[in-house]
């Protein structure tokens, strides 16, 4: 006669645990947490990096509001100042190597000097600052070209006008004689 298995569970034996080292367990443990060390490393390295961005965004954004003035409409003549950098660049194709490189520059500075004349002040000025915190040398050699440029622009106004006055004179002189010979009333 065979038995027929019993529907129910065996009795439970005692389970016993015992302990055993295993160098695989030791091995893939400290493999975890070295890995663990190298992400938390890692996720500090991205999170200062994150953060270094967004306190840079936040300095740009600071500076450009304090550029751009809030009357001036930026949205097309920023375009329109590209446009005439371009121009330049169009007009001065087939010259020289000097004015293939000033000329789309000075294109584009005269006309946002033109169109955004308040914010081009502000991005100088700021640029002036800039200057003299960070490179007071040259700071100080562009004022001193500044203000031998603008002694040389006075002094030839200057002369420009007295060639005007000693023109003028000369020209009354020569009136007053046709019109002391003649006796005809010329000019004035």
């Amino acid at each position: 006669m065979t038995l027929k298995p019993s529907i129910y569970d065996a009795p439970n034996k005692e389970i016993v645990v015992t302990e055993t080292s295993n160098k695989l367990v030791d091995v893939i443990g400290t493999g975890r947490e070295f890995l663990q060390d190298q992400f938390g490393t890692c996720s500090n390295y991205i999170r200062s990096g994150v953060d270094g961005f967004i306190r840079f965004e936040d300095c740009v954004k600071t500076q450009a509001n304090e550029i751009v003035d809030k009357n001036e409409q930026l949205s097309p003549n920023v375009f329109y100042i590209a446009v005439a950098g371009l121009g330049g660049s169009i007009l001065a194709r087939n010259s020289n190597i000097l004015l293939r490189l000033s000329l789309p520059p000075t294109a584009a500075l005269a006309a946002s000097y033109h169109l955004l004349p308040q914010s081009t002040s502000n991005a100088f000025s700021k640029l002036g600052s800039l200057e003299e915190s960070k490179l007071p040398q040259l700071h100080q050699q562009r004022l001193e070209l500044r203000n031998k440029f603008d002694s040389s622009l006075h002094d030839t106004k200057k002369t420009f006008d007295d060639w005007s006055k000693d023109l003028q004179i000369s020209t009354n002189k020569g009136f007053d004689k046709v019109q002391d010979i003649t006796g005809f009333r010329v000019g004035k």
